[in-house]
């Protein structure tokens, strides 16, 4: 979830934005969450593969990437470090090493702030 959108039930989204821990039976709605109680989801490599992501295996290290125009790629690497590849000569544009991408959310920002495109299933 982007910071400050709406919240969205998952019967009238296409994703899953957030994890909630509630023990009350009603419908949740920006009013009534209480934002302490809302957890991270951690990022995994299945929601990678279900954002469009494709695994690329070298030997025993692998990286998922995704085009985000026809000029670059967003890559992530096996531990969840993350760069920018120009498409044309594969030369890096950036790499983060140290920089790990650890939730849902944090990638959704990520392609949202170089796409201008909310991530879609």
């Amino acid at each position: 979830m982007r910071y400050r959108n709406n919240l969205k039930s998952g019967s009238e989204s296409n994703f899953i934005l957030l994890r909630f821990l509630s023990t009350s039976m009603e419908p949740t709605t920006p009013e009534n969450v209480n934002i302490t109680l809302v957890k991270q989801i951690p990022l995994t490599e299945k929601w990678l593969l279900d954002f469009g992501f494709k695994k690329i295996e070298y030997g025993c290290s692998f990286e998922y990437e995704i085009k985000l125009d026809r000029f670059s790629r967003l890559t992530i690497q096996d531990d969840f470090s993350f760069g920018l590849t120009n498409l044309n000569d594969d030369r890096d544009l950036l790499c983060f090493e140290n920089d790990i991408i650890k939730s849902v959310h944090r990638l959704q920002n990520l392609y949202f702030a170089l796409t201008g495109k909310n991530l879609k299933l």
